[in-house]
């Protein structure tokens, strides 16, 4: 639940339409941003890295949408994440490597269904325990051009499921073809920034148009499709655009 969801005192300055706990925000910050500190592994980076986790999950309190418990949970999950990556990474991206193409491209689809059954799982065990009635219309009025809540959304899953595997098998191809190099220029990593984000800008919104919306199964599963697209684009189709139009 949201704070702003359960106390008519709370002043909302966004808003959000699923449970909050734990934030999803401070525990994305924690795992990305950390990665980033010790890839560079400086002390610099870890001050500066850190101080940004902090305000991240900070923010979110400020804006009303998380309690302080879920901040500090998203924290410690997305702690765990990094520390489980930088624990397992080497070893487990020799044991990727030994499997070809296919298999690596396999096995980020069954990951994405994993995740995706998991979640369903959980609002299926959870389908018996309803959401107040209070919750809604505090939300609304809270914010009233905001969508209504939707706790119970299945389309944040297949989002999520979509896009482990499009990232997944995005580095599987990109690895296999061994042909990218981002270094460069700076004017043709510009120009790379700005063919990349228009290709996923132009896939999100466009596909966003094409494909049905709603919870219906069609609907879902082209929503697994979609972000799959986007993920693939960002990590494995730009990269081969690059290569083509000779700026990599």
């Amino acid at each position: 639940m949201r704070p702003y969801w359960v106390s008519d005192e709370v002043r909302a300055l966004s808003s959000e339409t699923s449970f909050g706990a734990p934030s999803g925000h401070a525990q994305n910050a924690a795992a990305l941003w950390g990665r980033a500190a010790a890839w560079i592994g400086r002390g610099w980076a870890y001050l500066v890295f850190g101080l940004l986790i902090l305000l991240i999950a900070a923010s979110r309190w400020y804006l009303g949408v998380h309690y302080p418990m879920d901040g500090l949970l998203g924290l410690l999950v997305g702690g765990l994440l990094l520390w489980a990556f930088l624990r397992w990474e080497g070893p487990v991206g020799r044991r990727l490597a030994q499997l070809t193409v296919t298999q690596q491209v396999g096995l980020a689809f069954l990951a994405s269904l994993a995740v995706v059954g998991l979640e369903l799982a959980v609002v299926a065990l959870t389908a018996g325990r309803p959401v107040p009635q209070e919750w809604f219309l505090r939300a609304g009025a809270a914010n009233p051009g905001a969508d209504p809540i939707n706790p119970r959304s299945l389309e944040s899953m297949f989002t999520t499921g979509g896009l482990i595997f499009g990232f997944g098998a995005g580095a599987a191809l990109l690895l296999g073809w061994g042909q990218f190099d981002a270094k460069g220029d700076w004017w043709k990593r510009l120009l790379r920034f700005v063919l990349g984000l228009a290709g996923v800008l132009a896939l999100w919104m466009g596909l966003d148009l094409l494909f049905p919306t709603g919870e219906a199964p069609l609907a879902l599963a082209l929503r697994y499709v979609r972000y799959a697209a986007v993920g693939l684009w960002a990590v494995y189709l730009a990269p081969r655009a690059f290569r083509a139009l000779r700026l990599a």
